[in-house]
């Protein structure tokens, strides 16, 4: 079977469909199309390879910005490690348990404008800035919190993409346990706080206008597609019940979750608005 006749869905298709309505419907159509099918053109280019090209030569690229601009600060090392390190445990994670979500094919056009142009360019814009000195300063302190957001959240991620890989290879159906048992989308949470922790180490309102768009679009939509889903499984009454749609219930309670995040956020953005700009 040819490349371009090949049916397996790209990364913002879910198969079988589950019954969608509203603005994710609308969503859901509008990246199916664009992030796979724009013309012109055959669709012959796998969508991991897009993805594992940009996340694997990120820490090259932070090296590179740093020799340009001859900016060789702590954080700026900081900044290379979590991210450089983040990319080649994507590389690693796709040779041992691969999404089947990104490996179908896309055409040439999908793969630059739509892609790299509103997703994958844009993740390096945090870099850039914070090596480039147009941020902020990022104090011991604060790097200390990227550091553990960025662990915190790697775990999550990796850990809750392998916990479905290999349930799924031996029991199909709803997983509800593990890092599952109390978020619904622990591998969003994960790459979401990662990603929070280069834009904290930037100081810049650039890469958090990117993330937004993408977790706001993109991720939110994933997770309604996938919730969708899940409704038509044995179990989802309860387990819905018991988990948070993006944050952990804590003791069973949204409420307590809102109050714990909003305490540590505000923190957080004590910490960050106390950082000196960048001359």
């Amino acid at each position: 079977m040819s490349a371009s006749s090949t049916p397996a869905p790209t990364g913002w298709q879910l198969s079988p469909k589950p019954q969608l309505s509203g603005i994710t419907s609308i969503v859901q159509t509008f990246f199916e199309v664009a992030a796979a099918k724009l013309p012109p053109g055959p669709r012959f280019i796998k969508q991991s390879w897009v993805i594992d090209f940009q996340k694997g030569t990120t820490g090259i690229y932070v090296l590179f910005l740093m020799w340009y601009f001859q900016n060789y600060a702590m954080h700026n090392w900081v900044y290379f490690a979590l991210h450089g390190t983040y990319g080649f445990l994507w590389i690693l994670k796709g040779q041992t348990f691969p999404d089947p979500k990104w490996e179908g094919y896309i055409t040439l056009t999908s793969a630059i404008f739509v892609n790299i142009g509103m997703v994958l360019g844009p993740y390096w814009f945090a870099a850039y800035l914070l090596v480039s000195g147009q941020g902020h300063i990022p104090s011991p302190q604060l790097q200390a919190i990227a550091i553990i957001l960025h662990t915190v959240g790697v775990c999550l991620m990796f850990g809750a993409d392998i916990q479905k890989f290999y349930t799924l290879q031996y029991r199909k159906g709803l997983i509800s346990e593990g890092l599952f048992k109390y978020t619904r989308n622990p591998n969003y949470l994960g790459e979401m706080m990662l990603y929070s922790a280069y834009a904290l180490l930037a100081g810049h309102w650039l890469p958090w206008f990117v993330y937004a768009y993408v977790w706001g679009l993109l991720f939110w939509n994933n997770m309604a597609v996938k919730d969708a889903s899940l409704k038509r499984k044995d179990g989802w009454k309860e387990y819905s019940a018991r988990s948070g749609f993006l944050l952990p219930k804590i003791n069973g309670s949204s409420t307590v979750t809102y109050i714990v995040t909003a305490v540590i956020l505000l923190y957080i953005y004590t910490v960050y608005s106390a950082c000196p700009k960048a001359k």
